[in-house]
């Protein structure tokens, strides 16, 4: 099944854990505020917690409308801009691309074109791929956490905070760290647990079946305590796979 879905842990407590999804045919674009919205009324995410929560998000929440959205409410974001179109124009403000030192053929840079749109201060970091046709795959994330937390909650020490390239590479990687862990997780869960012969065909009984696969799943996992720093929760959103 498709749709989309959202884990959210919040800082207060490791316990408190909410996952939800929508319809398979529903897309991100459409997810993103339902999903938050109904995170916060599970979790009680008032106002003082929302301001110490990061939300990580996919190009799919990345649109103008729910970044600003998302920036309202009070959440710090970490998220990769929804416009192809636009991302090529920020682009073309970076000064100067810097060599990925663990991935052959990919550069990032600074965007130094002022961002007049959104609410709340961000920065943006221009993320380009080469293709196998030789063209460039751009793409820019958009955050407002700040440097010191991005370097923290990549393992790196506070003296890198004196130098550009460090924190413009800690940005990325955070970005780069919202796959991986959670959906070989719950890949592991679909095929240990069986769920792919446990298909239902209505959209509730089908997610009570994904509800029980997550609380098979999560008492027994390190998938929390990997998220959870003292002063700052987390919230995921990702393509369904169950």
């Amino acid at each position: 099944m498709g749709g989309s879905w959202v884990v959210c842990w919040p800082a207060s407590t490791l316990r408190s854990w909410w996952i939800g999804s929508l319809e398979g045919r529903t897309q991100l674009t459409r997810a993103l505020q339902p999903l938050i919205r109904a995170a916060e009324r599970t979790l009680q995410l008032d106002k003082a917690k929302r301001v110490r929560t990061i939300v990580r998000v996919a190009s799919g929440g990345g649109s103008l409308d729910d970044v600003n959205w998302l920036l309202c409410r009070g959440y710090q974001i970490h998220a990769k801009d929804y416009s192809s179109r636009q991302a090529r124009s920020l682009a073309r403000s970076v000064q100067v691309w810097f060599d990925d030192p663990h991935t052959p053929e990919r550069q990032a840079g600074w965007v130094t074109e002022v961002p007049t749109a959104y609410v709340r201060p961000v920065v943006r970091i221009a993320v380009r791929c080469r293709k196998q046709d030789g063209q460039w795959a751009i793409g820019v994330l958009i955050s407002t956490v700040s440097a010191s937390d991005v370097l923290e909650l990549t393992g790196q020490p506070p003296s890198h905070l004196a130098d550009p390239q460090a924190v413009l590479w800690a940005y990325v990687t955070f970005y780069d760290q919202r796959g991986g862990g959670i959906e070989t997780s719950l890949k592991g869960d679909k095929q240990g647990l069986g769920l792919t012969r446990r298909n239902k065909k209505r959209f509730e009984a089908q997610q009570m079946v994904m509800l029980l696969g997550c609380l098979t799943h999560i008492p027994s996992s390190g998938l929390v305590a990997g998220w959870q720093l003292p002063n700052c929760g987390r919230v995921v959103v990702r393509k369904r796979l169950l």
